[in-house]
């Protein structure tokens, strides 16, 4: 069984028709064939050249959002995406062919707590338009 099987199971029914919904079990496909392989072998094999930031720290939100989607996380308020920042989180969807529709902040969310900035963010795919909504958190700077 894989890491992604394992945390998907543990959900409660409810939260595992949302991920489905959500199109995640492809999505975390995708992310443990990048944990795999690395950005550079991904990047020759992928039909878009994903992903397309060489920047360093881009690179490691992306590998920490990779390995949170596997983990289940970015599908509700109590289990956001975090510490990948705004630019991390795109980059990330952005490595499975997604591009943002449209995007709502909540502002003065507690996680873990921390205070800061919630963003739930309907994403298209770029080829099949299905959609996904994901949660991204980031802490307010002090």
């Amino acid at each position: 069984m894989s890491s992604f099987d394992t945390h998907f199971q543990a959900l409660k029914e409810a939260l595992q028709l949302h991920a489905l919904d959500q199109q995640l079990p492809y999505i975390a496909t995708k992310a443990a064939r990048y944990l795999e392989v690395g950005p550079e072998e991904y990047r020759n094999s992928d039909a878009f050249g994903q992903p397309a930031t060489t920047d360093v720290d881009e690179l490691a939100a992306i590998q920490r959002g990779c390995e949170q989607l596997i983990e289940c996380k970015g599908l509700h308020a109590e289990a956001p995406l975090t510490d990948l920042g705004v630019g991390g989180f795109y980059a990330l969807l952005a490595l499975f062919h997604f591009k943002m529709k449209d995007r709502t902040t909540a502002h003065g969310h507690v996680h873990d707590g921390q205070k800061g900035a919630l963003d739930t963010v309907t994403f298209e795919h770029a080829v099949s338009g299905m959609t996904a909504n994901f949660l991204n958190f980031c802490p307010s700077r002090s």
